[in-house]
This record gives structure tokens, sequence and C-alpha cells, in this order.
């Protein structure tokens, strides 16, 4: 919702489950202290002093980006034959065969030998090499482009479906084919949902970025029939990330608004004039095969070998039950440690203590919100006291289990279009890392967020029971801190904070969490680079798929508003990739209207149809394979706000104003209690 609030591990192996009886035997049921005093206090205090690092993770095996250089050749010690050659494919050097030194053709994302054979649901991308530079071909998308190298390059086709990556050690380029423009012209959709924040002085300034060049925009003199718009942008102090030079361009052919190409391209030193050549060589061709996601179906499950038999016996729960757990988020979780009477004063306790009553059932999922700061000075803490009074659970022992839903802003996610002056994000200085010498720079973004991610880590780890850890949810979105549009248009940035954020936990031997990662159901803005799986960060780093989709109900057809309908086009989309591992609705709801008149509480009927559908579904759950992975599901029992104030849509379950609501939620929540 717009106003709410993964450095490559060296090993992480398949663990082999045991089964549910015997991990149920294993864990302790210990109880929550009742003391009022603050002794939970030193025992975090003593956690966050002490040496960090049950793992070590070697400095020399960073590389944020997860690229591996190890089968990179130099182009002239090369010499093949072009098996696949087609002279549709020429431009420029690229004249012939007799100009090829060497191949690589891929199928779905796999290197083949000789002449290959395209079928239409076959993925098949080429690599051509002359002696300095390299012709890349999609086929199933139909386009070629020639790179400049020396060296020959690794294809990453895994997200084919949306993006192709070729790299080497000097340079990465990302090429996407864009044909989502919903708007019936171009200016909109490139304001708004493609170099809103490259046109924004603010955004440079604030996150520290330099342009390199004067940005080119509605440009006829670059590529014949074609207008390209263009940036290059520098990350100033770079520290650990290499590759800090950035080239952006669009090439969309005059008189075109819906179709064009993407090229994202970032580099270990200025390649402007490089960047040139390769928008030039641009060549559209016909298409032939499927764009596919590669490799992307079926994902085994790998997941942390270091896990607490609490968290093994909760992940295996998951894995093997046929319920959902249910959650309601009402208010976020006051931060730090608190007394127990302090606590019960609080609007999070108050109200999960309330819709508790109301609804007749304990929670199984408290769900929490915490951002890494505010403003970028005040860095929140872990909710110690209320995590242990309030949750405490590990799916066998009574009590709900915490979910962390940790947000990379400082602002509440308040970068919407209207916002041009705040458009400050954490994801730059979280990627460039911190200072060796925090004393001296700890005044710095970059060491206050290490400092607190670290804290972070140990807090959770002193809190021993199960975390459903959710970073940074709807990242493929434009109106979160952490999405790619915020990013330079470059997903990679979010999952290498993803993987400098989990090998943290790794290094302070965090041993009790499960990471969800939690695209928004209908990626916006719409877009192949942006879509969700291009934020993927791998295997090692995911153990659980979080849902969300949710429903403002701003007419009064109830046909049209269903869990069912939803919930089913979530199922299709993911079950193919995500079958094997859990799923959460890390937040969800029915609105009862606001939006479209400003009438609250109006649509309440149809959101009563919308929970008995739900529920009824869910009680009949072996006859829904739609639900048959979903393991927990929350709901957003909250109001958003529009920037004047004004209600967005109503999806608070207020006890004395949804009354046929609050009863429809209790019959359903009946047939699911344990």
């Amino acid at each position: 919702m717009k106003n709410k609030l993964l450095l490559l591990l060296m090993g992480t192996c398949v663990l082999t489950l045991t089964n549910c009886s015997q991990g149920s035997e294993q864990v302790s049921s210990d109880s929550v202290s009742n003391e009022e005093s603050d002794s939970v206090s030193s025992e975090i205090s003593t956690e966050e002093n002490s040496s960090s690092s049950d793992v070590q993770v070697e400095e020399d095996s960073f590389n944020l980006l997860g690229e591996d250089y190890s089968s990179i050749q130099k182009l002239n010690t090369l010499n093949g034959k072009a098996s696949n050659w087609n002279d549709n494919f020429a431009k420029g050097d690229f004249n012939g065969e007799s100009t090829i030194i060497y191949e690589q053709a891929y199928k779905d994302n796999v290197l083949q030998e000789g002449k290959v054979t395209i079928n239409e649901q076959d993925d098949v991308k080429y690599v051509f090499y002359n002696n300095n530079s390299a012709r890349f071909v999609s086929n199933a998308d139909g386009y070629a482009f020639t790179i400049p190298t020396t060296t020959t390059l690794v294809g990453d086709f895994s997200v084919g479906k949306y993006r192709s990556k070729l790299y080497n050690e000097d340079f990465t380029l990302s090429i996407s084919y864009e044909h989502s423009n919903p708007y019936n012209n171009w200016e909109t959709y490139r304001e708004e949902w493609l170099y809103r924040y490259l046109d924004n002085e603010n955004y440079y300034e604030l996150n520290d970025l330099t342009t390199t060049q004067y940005p080119i925009t509605n440009d006829l003199s670059v590529l014949s029939g074609y207008i390209v718009d263009r940036y290059d942008v520098m990350i100033n102090n770079p520290m650990r990330i290499d590759k800090y030079y950035y080239n952006i361009a669009s090439i969309r052919k005059v008189g075109e608004i819906k179709d064009f190409m993407f090229l994202v391209m970032k580099s270990t030193t200025n390649q402007n004039e490089m960047f040139d050549k390769i928008i030039q060589s641009y060549t559209p061709l016909s298409k032939q095969g499927t764009a596919n996601n590669n490799f992307l179906n079926n994902l085994p499950i790998k997941f942390n070998e270091n896990w607490n038999e609490e968290t093994k016996a909760y992940y295996e729960l998951l894995l093997s039950q046929q319920r959902t757990g249910w959650g309601l988020f009402t208010a976020t979780l006051p931060d730090g440690t608190i007394t127990k009477s302090q606590l019960k004063q609080t609007d999070a306790y108050l109200t999960q203590q309330e819709m508790s009553e109301a609804l007749d059932y304990q929670f199984d999922i408290l769900p929490t919100y915490q951002h890494i700061a505010w403003n970028r000075n005040t860095l929140p803490k872990w909710p110690t006291s209320a995590a242990r009074e309030m949750a405490g659970g590990n799916g066998f022992n009574g009590k709900p289990v915490i979910q962390m839903s940790y947000q990379f802003t400082d602002n509440n996610n308040n970068v919407g279009v209207s916002n041009k002056t705040d458009c400050y994000t954490p994801m730059f200085d979280i990627y460039r890392g911190a200072y060796e010498d925090s004393d001296t720079y700890y005044d710095t973004p970059q060491n206050k967020y290490e400092n607190a991610l670290r804290a972070l880590a140990r807090s959770i780890k002193a809190y021993k029971k199960p975390v459903l850890f959710r970073l940074n949810n709807e990242m493929n979105t434009d109106w979160t801190s952490y999405s790619g549009i915020m990013s330079l248009n470059d997903p990679d940035i979010f999952q290498a904070t993803w993987r400098i954020l989990y090998n943290i936990f790794e290094e302070e031997g965090v041993d009790n969490c499960i990471w969800i990662f939690n695209p928004i159901a209908k990626s916006c803005p719409f877009s192949s680079w942006g879509e969700d799986m291009s934020y993927y960060p791998g295997l090692d780093y995911v153990q659980a798929l979080g849902l969300t989709y949710y429903e403002n109900n701003n007419n009064n057809d109830v046909n049209y508003y269903t869990f069912r309908k939803d919930y089913t086009a979530l199922y299709e989309k993911n079950n193919p990739v995500w079958k094997n591992y859990p799923w959460i609705i890390s937040e969800f709801g029915c609105g009862a209207g606001g939006d479209a008149s400003g009438i609250r509480y109006r649509n309440q009927a149809s959101q009563v149809e919308y929970v008995k559908g739900m529920f009824a579904d869910f009680n009949d759950r072996e006859n829904h394979p739609y639900l048959q992975n979903i393991k927990g599901a929350v709901w957003f029992s909250v109001n958003d706000y529009s920037s004047d104030g004004g209600v967005i849509n109503q999806l608070q379950l207020e006890v004395d104003k949804l009354p046929l609501t609050i009863q429809a939620m209790k019959e359903g929540l009946s047939h699911n209690k344990i």
C-alpha cells in the first residue's frame, strides 16, 4: 500500500527436513516472562555488545552483483566457427560470417554447441564475436545490439522473459524489450514511470549522484528513425561498489508510443562513448521463439543450515500443515524495551486484544513494520518488549509468530509522483557500505545504517523464536523507497542490498529468520525491467513467498471483487515457480468503500460477501488448489490516507462500524481454530 510502512554467502546447504511429529517434540513452549522490569533489556544489551560473527564471510568473497567471471576469455585468444550466423543479424563491423571468430548460443539460458533449432517455446539468444566487439541477438524479442568488448561476455537470461544481462568484469548491460505502456501517449509514461527521478535535480543531490553528461531527451539525431532518451550518471563515493558509472537509455521508433528498447549499463569506468556505439548499433529483427524465465520453474528450497531447532520445526510445519494461520495488522509494535504496563497502554496492544476478543480467535501471526530510519537520523530499534510479550510463538506453543516487515525507507515510503523534494532512498548508502573507521565516520548514513542493521540482527538473534522476516515488500512498484525506479531503474541494486543484509544476519549468527520475498500482485510501473522476478535475489536468500493483493471495493458489484478471483490469478502466476515453498499473504484486505465517493463503509455488504466467499474456500481448501500453499494470511486492518488526509480506502475492521463484516470474519475463523 502506498502510505505504509539480499554479499554472497559462500555455502548454503539444502537441509533434510525431519518429519513434523519429530520437530514438535524438540520445540520448547517457554512462556513469556511477566516481569515488569527491563530484564529483557539487559539480555539484548549483552547480545548487541558481544562480538559479531558466528559465521564469517571473507571480505574478498564480496560480489554485490552475484556475477561469475571465471569463464571469461580474451577475444585475441579465440578462434571458432559461427554455426548460427544469419546475414539478417549484420550491421557495421558484423557484415558477414567471415568476421566471426567465436560464438555463444544459449537456449533457455544454457550454452549450446553447434547449430541450434528454435521451436515456438524456445528462448534462444546468440552472442557473436569479432576481434573487438560482440553482436548480441535476442531471437524471442527480435533485436540485436553490438557491444564493444575485448573479452567474451557472460549471458544471464534467467529472467529472459523480462530482461537480458550480459557482463564481464568491466561492465554489466541489461536490455529489455518494453511493451506495457497503458497510456495513449508517451510523455505521461516516461515522466511518471520511467524517468521520474532521473529528471529531478533533488534526486541527484539527496542521493549523492552526478550526471556525467547532460541528459538527452527526445533526440532524433542519435539513431535514424528513432527517438532516444538518455541519462549518464555516476554514484559518487562508491566505496565497495565496483560498477558505479551508469548509462540509461530508451530507444523508440518515431511515432511509436508503446514498444521501445530499454538499456541500463553499469561500468567500472566512464563508458559514455561506448554506450553511444551500443545505441547506434540497434537493429530490430523478426521474432522467433518465446522469451522465458529460464530455470525459475519449480524452484527447489534452499535454506539456512544454521537455523535453530524451533525455526527448523516451524518451517517444517509451514510446509506440511493443511491450514492457514491468521494475523491482523493494526499498529506497529513499540520499538525498544518498555515495561509491561507501558506496553498495555499502546494502540498495538489494545487493538490486538480488542480484535482477538471480537473475533474470538487467538491470532497465529503478529505482524509489525519497521523502517531503517526516520529522516536519516532516528534509527528505530527492534520491538524487544512487545515481541516477547505479545508474540513469542513458534508454531506449537499457542502464541503468535512475529512477522517483521523491514523496509529501507526513512520517510514511510512517501515517494509518490507528487513528492518532488524528498527523493532520498537509503538504497545507495546501504549499497555503498560502511567506512572501516566507524568511529571517525559514525555520522555518515553508511555507518549509521551498518550499525543499525547489525543491531537489528543481534536483537532478532536474542529473541530466539522464529521470525517471518519480510524485507522490502512491494519492491516492484513506484511507491516504495527501495523500488527500481528509485534505484536508477536497476533491480540489481535491490538484489545487492538484500544480499548485504542477509550476509550481515549470517555474520551476526542469526538463526531464527525465515526470509519472505514479497512482490505486489501487479507490477507498477508497467514494464518488463521492473517485473517481480527481476528483483528475485536467488535461492540462497529466500525461504518463503509473500503475496499481496488488495481489493479497494469501490463499486457495488459483489460478484466482481472476490478473493478467489484475485488469488487464483496469483496462483496461476506463481505456482510454476514457487510450488515447493510456503506462501504467506503477508498483507491484504478488502475495503468497505471510501475512494470513489468519499463515503466510508458504504460497501459493507460487498465486503461481507468477499469475506464469506474467502472463508468458504479456505474451509474447503482440499477442493481449491489455489489455496494449497497459502500457510499464513494477514489482514491489513488499517486505513490508508491520501496526502490531504482523506481516506483512500477502508480496510480497518472497526468493531462498532462494521458489525456484519466482523461477524462474517468471526464465523469464518471459527473453523480454523487449532
